[in-house]
């Protein structure tokens, strides 16, 4: 579910999932009239037992600056295409 949408931004909510609770801040800073800093702050928290697992190998450190860096790129690559076209 999303909240508090604005110009400045969103807050994405896990309803249900596989963690205990996700919690995903995006934020937007204009920057220059071409340029805009987008800032995110995840909260999140384990479920225990076997959802746990899963989730502290799917959410670690690692794997969420992986997971974030490929969404970068992707969002770069889309927006400079849709420049182009």
């Amino acid at each position: 579910m999303h909240y508090d949408v604005s110009e400045h931004g969103f807050t994405d909510v896990q309803e249900e999932g596989p963690a205990a609770q996700w919690r995903h801040t995006h934020s937007f800073t204009r920057v220059t009239d071409d340029v805009t800093a987008i800032n995110e702050h995840i909260e999140y928290e384990h479920r225990s037992g076997f959802w746990g697992i899963v989730t502290r190998i799917l959410f670690a450190r690692p794997n969420l600056y992986l997971m974030f860096a490929y969404r970068k790129f992707a969002t770069r690559w889309y927006l400079r295409r849709q420049l182009r076209d």
